[in-house]
């Protein structure tokens, strides 16, 4: 029974929880490293938003604007638009619509620079009948 209690502390110990003081138990944890342990921050979800327009023309600016991630800044990529500028959290790009379509949908991602992506897409209307 001892030894099992004094196993399970060990193992408390050794993931980084915080013990209550057993006999001469410590009464905090530290890592194997000999550090006391870092709880992670997490940061908001990194999303996109985007729109186009105006309606019925050809070619249409897209912006994207992104927010939430980590890090220091963001890339874009546009389905089909070629990118004109980005500035900070906010992307454009222009869109041709093809012949004799009435609406097509763009795609763009956006990753921030710690991996995090995040996609969505906008609508353009390219015809007015």
């Amino acid at each position: 029974m001892k030894s099992s209690i004094f196993r399970a502390l060990l193992t408390l110990t050794a993931t980084g929880a915080i013990v209550a003081g057993c006999g001469d138990m410590p009464t905090s944890a530290t890592s194997p490293s000999g550090r006391a342990p870092v709880l992670s921050t997490s940061s908001t979800p990194l999303s996109v938003f985007a729109t186009c327009g105006p309606n019925y023309q050809s070619p249409q600016v897209c912006v994207a604007e992104a927010s939430g991630g980590s890090g220091t800044g963001y890339t874009f990529t546009w389905d089909t638009g070629y990118k004109v500028s980005t500035q900070g959290a906010t992307s454009q790009a222009k869109v041709n619509c093809p012949e004799n379509a009435s609406y097509i949908y763009e795609f763009v991602s956006v990753t921030d620079s710690n991996g995090a992506s995040a996609q969505t897409q906008a609508q353009l209307w390219c015809s007015g009948w």
